[in-house]
């Protein structure tokens, strides 16, 4: 190793605060990257710069982590469309993609059903929060807002593999992307203006 530059070794979490922090944001990460069956308590671990003890300790077992990651992010999308009910502005915050990510991996593994969330905040506060808006019934309200998430969530899924698949220029997959965006939003118009 030249001298000057010494190895930074990221601290320990200490306290169960910290620990359970730590594993919640490792697995968040994790479970995105690779899936449930993908990721091992030891690379959790490892992400979270614990013992993979501590899992066991804390949770119990690795879906009962997956279960608090899903519950720490529906949290965080639920705090901020509390305090911002802007769809767009949901759709970027990377709490929503890493949800995504997440929920759609289990969804393509075949995950058992009691390992997925029931319910989502996107559903639960801007589906009414559209409803008022603009007149409609909940139920309208929470189609409005289903029918952008499916697109949204089928692009977020497979955006880049439909991008490169389709044999278009980078600039072309720029104008796709810009494409989709505007069906999104022209979706939102059409069905209540999310």
């Amino acid at each position: 190793m030249p001298q000057g530059k010494r190895k930074v070794t990221p601290r320990r979490p200490s306290g169960r605060e910290a620990i359970v922090g730590s594993l919640v944001s490792a697995a968040t990460e994790e479970f995105a990257a690779v899936g449930f069956r993908g990721a091992s308590i030891r690379s959790i671990a490892g992400r979270a710069n614990v013992n993979h003890g501590m899992i066991s300790r804390y949770f119990g077992s690795k879906g009962q982590l997956l279960h608090a990651a899903l519950s720490a992010l529906a949290e965080e999308n639920a705090k901020h469309l509390r305090a911002n009910d802007d769809f767009d502005a949901y759709l970027s915050r990377r709490s929503f993609q890493l949800e995504t990510q997440i929920v759609g991996r289990l969804i393509l593994e075949g995950v058992e059903p009691t390992l997925l969330p029931t319910s989502l905040p996107v559903y639960d506060l801007l589906g009414p929060a559209i409803a008022g808006r603009h007149g409609l019934s909940a139920e309208e309200g929470r189609i409005a807002v289903a029918a952008r998430s499916a697109l949204t969530l089928g692009w977020a899924l497979f955006g880049s593999w439909i991008g490169s698949a389709s044999g278009l220029s980078p600039d072309g997959q720029q104008r796709l992307q810009a494409s989709i965006g505007e069906q999104i939003r022209r979706l939102g118009v059409e069905t209540g203006d999310c």
